[in-house]
Order: C-alpha cells, then sequence, then structure tokens
C-alpha cells in the first residue's frame, strides 16, 4: 500500500450534483482509481484500521500490502483498497452469495457508475425521497439517545452505494461502513473520493463482525437488514448490539396494513429482484429482540415513505414534484399505515 493518494479536483464534486458527469465512465474510473487506493491509506482509515480485530480469535489485525492478518495467521484479503472479512462468512453461505452475485452483476442490476450517482443522478426531489428517513432520524436522535451526529462513531452495515453514509458524513459523523457487496463497498469509497468525505469501508457479513464490544457510538441499518437470510436477522441484530456503545438504529420496512392490502392484490411484493424475502418488522417483535439483546425500544416510528425500491417516477419533471407532494401530504394522515419504521434501540449500560 505504497502508493500515493492525490485529491481529487473540487469542481467533480460540483459537477456530480448537477449531473454533469452522468455517463461519464472516464471521470468516474479515475475516481474509483484514486478513492479505492485511498481506503485504507488516508490519515482517517490509519487511525481507524487499529479497532478491527480478527473474527475468529478476537485478536488484532496488522496491515499488509494485499492483505490484513493476526498473531495466528488468518488472513484477511484486501483487493482494489477493500478488505474482505466474507472470508469468515459460513452460515446461510449459498443465500448470502445469491445476494452478493445480484448486487455484483452490473448486466442484469445497476452499473457502477449508476451506484455511485444515486440518487443526484435524476433531481432534487427524487434525492429528497431518498433523504426522508435519513431527515427523521437525525431529528429524533438527540432525544431518544442524547447524541447527534457530529463526531459521532457509526458502522453503517449493507452501506450499498454509500448515500446515507454521505449523509452521515456530511453532518459530521465518523464512518465505517460494509457491505457483502464488493462492487458496492467500492463504490461507496468512490463516493466518499468524490465528495471528499472521511470513511472507510470493507466487505463483510453482518453476523460477525470483526469489532470489540462497545466499539461504536451507534451502529446504523437503512433498508439493508431485510437482505439479510430470515434466521440471521435476529444474530444480526445481536452482532449490532454487543459492538454499540449507545445504541442501534433500523430504519427498515414495517409489517403494516397498507402493505398487506397491496401485496393481496399484486400490487406489491414480498420477494425482491435480488431473491430475499422482504423481512417487515412489527413493534411487539423489536421489544423482545431489544429485551434479548441488552437494549431498550425507545423509538418506533411509521413512516410513509417511497417504496418500493422505485422512486424513480419522482424524477419525472413537475409531475413528479406533484406527485411527491401529495404522498407526503396523504403520509400526515396514514402514517401508521406507513411501510418504513424509524426503531431506535438504546443500549442498557451494565
Amino acid at each position: 500500500m505504497s502508493h500515493t493518494y492525490k485529491p481529487l479536483p473540487k469542481n467533480y464534486t460540483e459537477n456530480i450534483r448537477h449531473g454533469k458527469l452522468m455517463n461519464n465512465t472516464k471521470q468516474l474510473s479515475e475516481i474509483r482509481k484514486h478513492a479505492t487506493a485511498n481506503n485504507m491509506t488516508s490519515d482517517f482509515a490509519k487511525q481507524l484500521l487499529p479497532i478491527f480485530i480478527c473474527p475468529l480469535c478476537k485478536t488484532s489485525l496488522i496491515v499488509e500490502s494485499d492483505y490484513m492478518s493476526c498473531k495466528n495467521k488468518h488472513i484477511v484479503p484486501i483487493q482494489h483498497g477493500i478488505p474482505d472479512f466474507v472470508v469468515f462468512a459460513n452460515r446461510s453461505l449459498d443465500e448470502k452469495m445469491a445476494q452478493d452475485h445480484f448486487h455484483d452483476d452490473e448486466n442484469i442490476n445497476e452499473t457502477f457508475d449508476e451506484i455511485v450517482l444515486r440518487p443526484f443522478n435524476y433531481n432534487k426531489v427524487h434525492a429528497n425521497s431518498w433523504l426522508y428517513p435519513l431527515n427523521y432520524f437525525k431529528k429524533t436522535l438527540p432525544q431518544k439517545l442524547g447524541i447527534g451526529l457530529k463526531d459521532t462513531t457509526i458502522l453503517n452495515c449493507g452501506c450499498g452505494g454509500g448515500f446515507e453514509a454521505q449523509f452521515l458524513a456530511e453532518q459530521g459523523a465518523l464512518i465505517i461502513g460494509f457491505d457483502i457487496s464488493r462492487l458496492r463497498a467500492e463504490a461507496s469509497a468512490t463516493r466518499f473520493g468524490l465528495y471528499n468525505l472521511n470513511g472507510l469501508f470493507y466487505r463483510g457479513d453482518a453476523s460477525i463482525l470483526p469489532f470489540a464490544d462497545n466499539t461504536f457510538d451507534l451502529v446504523l441499518y437503512h433498508d439493508s437488514l431485510h437482505h439479510i437470510p430470515i434466521e440471521e436477522i435476529p444474530l444480526a441484530v445481536r452482532e449490532a448490539a454487543r459492538v454499540a456503545k449507545k445504541g442501534v438504529v433500523l430504519l427498515e420496512a414495517n409489517d403494516s396494513p397498507l402493505r398487506m392490502l397491496l401485496e393481496t392484490f399484486g400490487l406489491s411484493q414480498s420477494i425482491e429482484e435480488s431473491g430475499n424475502y422482504v423481512f417487515r418488522f412489527k413493534k411487539s417483535l423489536m421489544r423482545f429482540w431489544a429485551i434479548q439483546t441488552g437494549m431498550e425500544l425507545v423509538n418506533y416510528t411509521v413512516l410513509f415513505t417511497k417504496k418500493e425500491h422505485r422512486a424513480n417516477f419522482y424524477a419525472i419533471p413537475v409531475l413528479g414534484w406533484l406527485l411527491y407532494r401529495i404522498i407526503r401530504f396523504i403520509g400526515l394522515f396514514v402514517k401508521p399505515l406507513g411501510n418504513e419504521a424509524c426503531i431506535i434501540l438504546k443500549k442498557i449500560n451494565t
């Protein structure tokens, strides 16, 4: 890892916000090369790398040129600047790898450029539909956990293309993110390079987090926990609780009567294109899991927000803006039927 990272031109950031990098593969390829190289070599990364531990023997890891290793010779490969902790995954591996292959295949899913550019590759209204639950979480956090985002250490689980990580970092949070998809972990690092943000990203598995107990102030899942095999979701919540100091936040699908009605008439579905079943959460279940993991459920607010992974109609000029406003207005009255839940679990001090 001896290469030197050179900051990207500041105009790249402005270009993406105004859509000027759309379909400019050459520029994004340059950004990707610089950003992934910087993922583990920046000053920020060097400060955070020591908190990683070997998932098997719980000992510290040393960074070599193309891998990390512990004293017991367990190896974490590094590819394109992204550490790969999925090598330690051994539960429901076939189902996880199906997710991985789907999200890494640019021929059947989004291309790398689309992942990095969204949601700004459409317009401001489209971006706001993604920001809505994040802004609600930001507003609610201080009163529920007594912390804000500035200088808060956050583990962003299932970080995808890094949009929520970007939102958090722009509020001053210190971010480590992971995704089972290598392409998306690289996309998150690329996004942070594009916006000159500090972050560290790796490829990982939610059921085995490579950190000691109470490492992060906050652990966050945003529309990602439901991609995990159903039988491992409680284990992922338990792992999140283990590494959190203050609490765990889930911005995930709510099991609402409206969703059940829509599915009955074929207007919604529980099986996504990636092949996973969309697990939807209930307040009573979260109370139970909170008790089981040493936490307290301090917030379960239902939001009426964009779904089902299709907010592109908000990008239609004028019509998209009008439709978004109508949906927001309807949401004021039917929020109990909403499809997204902001779930905040507070860690109980022991």
